[in-house]
């Protein structure tokens, strides 16, 4: 009897190990508009605790939302949030000395799964604005030792032609960051997820595709495709929020502006636009998930 046990525990093991990645990035939409995270954050708890990914791109994570209690609930699930250091990115990036603000963009990780190697974070244009930048961390995951890099990012949000030549350099540093990592770990594999308030066709996703980047939405091998971008939920008299879908010919997956990209040493299993319930009521967002394993080609290099 104690050795089947064993045996059986040796098998939920394997099958654990085994099990794919997954990859999330969520706009959790900031309180700009009355819209106060405490609202909003069963909601959201329950989609991350939902979606279960074992790492985790935010956007528009504004001081309200750090007083919220979300990283201590995240924290009782087995999460781990990284900030890079602002202070030392502000100053790089142009900023006062001792005036950097919180951390717009950050990375979670659930830490039974991985290991955090190295983190950082990249302020992109200060000119402009504090809360548009990309967090990044290496991770190496515990069962097999593969290791890969993870980024969090949000670009600049205007329309127009001189906005999109803005995320073009947005793109630029991230790629920037991706050969400083590449140079000291060596060719590790990547993801980069997040709010890039641009679609497939824009040239700043042409620069991230000419750098390596491969989109998820239309290059895993099973794609569950929506317009990720619904527009602002709406508030109940009992302090609900709720929002639908777009519908029809609106409902153009080619459109989304939440978008997750891979590189070579990522295979792209399942790439979702998720609609559940209360996901749609929690931002005029909704959440992509990718589930993805690391190629066995690639093994850990550098220190």
């Amino acid at each position: 009897m104690r050795f089947a046990l064993a045996m059986l525990a040796c098998l939920w093991a394997a099958l654990a190990t085994a099990a794919p990645l997954r990859f999330m990035t969520y706009n959790i939409w900031g309180d700009y508009f009355q819209n106060p995270p405490g609202e909003r954050l069963d909601p959201l708890v329950k989609s991350i605790e939902l979606r279960r990914p074992d790492v985790l791109s935010l956007q528009e994570v504004t001081p309200g939302w750090w007083r919220s209690g979300l990283f201590e609930k995240l924290a009782a699930m087995d999460y781990e949030a990284i900030k890079g250091d602002m202070a030392e990115a502000w100053v790089r990036a142009g900023g006062e000395k001792g005036k950097a603000r919180c951390n717009y963009a950050p990375l979670v990780y659930r830490k039974a799964r991985l290991e955090v190697l190295e983190t950082g974070v990249d302020v992109f244009h200060l000119a402009l604005t504090g809360s548009k930048m990309a967090t990044w961390a290496v991770f190496e995951e515990k069962a097999s030792h593969k290791r890969f890099i993870a980024f969090a990012t949000h670009f600049w949000w205007k329309g127009g032609e001189e906005a999109n030549a803005v995320r073009e350099m947005d793109a630029m540093i991230v790629l920037w960051r991706l050969s400083k990592l590449r140079r000291k770990w060596g060719r590790l594999p990547a993801l980069c997820g997040g709010d890039l308030n641009c679609n497939i066709h824009s040239t700043p996703m042409g620069v991230l595709m000419r750098g390596g980047f491969i989109d998820s939405d239309r290059n895993a091998r099973q794609s569950i495709r929506h317009r990720s971008n619904h527009g602002n939920p709406v508030r109940a008299g009992d302090g609900t929020w709720s929002a639908k879908c777009r519908e029809g010919a609106a409902d153009n997956g080619d459109l989304s502006i939440d978008r997750i990209l891979f590189t070579e040493g990522i295979a792209a299993l399942r790439h979702e636009v998720c609609t559940a319930k209360c996901e749609l009521g929690v931002s005029d967002h909704q959440p992509v998930i990718l589930d993805f394993e690391l190629e066995g080609a690639l093994r850990p290099s550098g220190p």
